[in-house]
């Protein structure tokens, strides 16, 4: 449920909806309602009318709007939408603002679907944040030897020299960005990518793919079937990296 929550930015933009929604929430509303927002089509940073967006970035800001819909089939209540109440366009921002966005709906999709305020959907999302606690012993961020996002090139220069089984973590580029694409659309999950860089024997510099998927972390095995059982899971990603053994001994 919520407690799989793999980015502190979408914890802290589910907290900021709490927040804005404040105690604002009645047990008397009907119909389809909407929240205006303003989403950084970069970051995928959503502040809400409380917060406004840094002047000297407001390029990078859309206004967006939290459409609510309690009456919707299924358990989709909540959906984002444009200013022109159009649904969202991954190709007019960064995939990891998309990926972030579309945890933050999915989220509160969940948190009202396993609560009984679920015929009013507000209500069910605060109560259900007021419950959960900050993941972040599930973020790979707050790992040891986590840099960002530094590209290939800059990552063999930080570990030029290095003893073997020197490592960093890092985002993924352009080249993850699309095996995260076709994994998550073969195996209809969400799936995030991530490198493990290390220096091995002879100089090597080795790139390890981490997939951060619904069914929790694992190393990419160049196998698109993430059902199989090649793949074993991990909860949280300190486990995952355990696997590596001394291939990964130090840090930058």
């Amino acid at each position: 449920m919520a407690d799989f929550i793999s980015r502190r930015e979408v914890f802290n933009n589910l907290m900021r909806f709490k927040h804005s929604l404040g105690g604002h929430i009645s047990g008397d509303i009907h119909g389809k309602r909407s929240y205006k927002a303003l989403f950084n089509r970069q970051t995928g940073d959503i502040q809400f009318p409380e917060a406004q967006a840094p002047s000297s970035a407001m390029g990078e800001w859309d206004l967006i709007e939290f459409e609510v819909n309690p009456e919707r089939l299924g358990t989709n209540f909540f959906e984002a939408k444009d200013k022109d109440h159009h649904p969202l366009n991954s190709g007019n921002m960064a995939p990891v603002a998309w990926r972030i966005m579309i945890e933050t709906i999915q989220a509160l999709n969940e948190i009202t679907a396993h609560s009984p305020s679920k015929n009013l959907p507000e209500k069910a999302v605060v109560e259900g944040l007021s419950k959960l606690k900050i993941p972040s012993f599930r973020a790979i961020e707050m790992q040891p030897g986590w840099v960002g996002q530094v590209d290939r090139f800059q990552a063999e220069k930080d570990l030029s020299s290095k003893p073997i089984g020197t490592y960093l973590l890092r985002n993924g580029d352009e080249v993850t960005e699309e095996i995260a694409k076709r994994l998550m659309e073969s195996n209809k999950m969400g799936v995030e990518v991530f490198v493990c860089t290390l220096v091995e024997p002879e100089d090597k510099i080795s790139d390890i793919l981490i997939l951060l998927t619904d069914k929790g972390w694992t190393f990419y095995h160049d196998n698109p079937d993430l059902f199989d059982s090649e793949y074993k899971y991990q909860s949280e990603p300190e486990k995952l990296l355990k696997q590596l053994g001394k291939r990964v001994k130090f840090t930058v």
